[in-house]
């Protein structure tokens, strides 16, 4: 009996994967909700032993496999390249028929990072209380309604709102959004960035915003689900950002 229930609860998961790639979804997801609904194969689900278990087996899956992956695509910029983040300065309006770009530029700098031998440059060089600013972004596939936790390195001189990080599915949103403190930091400082939390859609832009002056260095951008306030979200222990 236990040889067919096994034989069973295989193939079921083959087709969990299966589903995965037809639909185009991570196969993880459907992975975890298949262990999941596995209790159903062993009768009494409510007292079963073995569902405890593998409720278990999920939150250990969930925690090993998911939070240590980090979902930015060149996120330390050794490539020499900006690609995919995309650099958007901001254009206004100077007359009634002439328009131009904010005085901000965004560069691959061959400053040695934390970790590594490139970093991106941010030039902020607008005059104070002009509040012309520029974007620098990537899309990014997400878990809808759900929370995330972010890093990343800065050097250089920061003012007031020169530099902020957020996560929304609209580039140009103000959403969930972390401001950078303003210092002059003369070596490397790691950014901690608590919460993140993303709306109903399945993809959102990863962001960077610069709306004041200022000259510093960004590297090693680190964007991971946190399961655990994930959960806690779902269950309407909502935590916005």
């Amino acid at each position: 009996m236990r040889f067919w229930i096994g034989l069973i609860n295989f193939f079921f998961l083959i087709g969990l994967v299966a589903l995965a790639n037809l639909t185009g979804l991570s196969w993880k997801e459907y992975l975890l909700v298949g262990i999941g609904l596995l209790p159903m194969f062993f009768g009494d689900v409510g007292k079963s032993r073995k569902f405890l278990l593998t409720l278990i087996v999920l939150l250990i899956i969930a925690s090993c496999l998911i939070p240590f992956k980090n979902i930015i695509a060149n996120h330390s910029f050794e490539n020499r390249s900006l690609t995919p983040w995309i650099w958007k300065p901001q254009i206004y309006q100077l007359t009634q028929n002439s328009y131009a770009l904010s005085n901000v530029q965004c560069s691959i700098d061959p400053e040695k990072g934390p970790h590594g031998r490139n970093a991106l440059l941010i030039e902020n060089n607008q005059e104070p209380g002009d509040q012309r600013y520029g974007y620098l972004f990537q899309q990014i596939d997400v878990w809808p309604n759900a929370v995330y936790t972010a890093s990343f390195y800065v050097k250089g001189k920061i003012g007031n709102k020169s530099l902020w990080f957020g996560l929304s599915d609209d580039w140009a949103e103000y959403k969930s959004t972390h401001h950078v403190q303003p210092g002059d930091y003369k070596k490397w400082k790691k950014e901690q960035v608590a919460t993140l939390v993303t709306d109903d859609s399945r993809y959102a832009f990863a962001k960077f915003v610069s709306e004041a002056p200022g000259h510093f260095w960004i590297d090693d951008v680190n964007l991971k689900l946190n399961i655990l306030e994930t959960v806690k979200r779902w269950l309407g222990f909502k935590n916005e950002a």
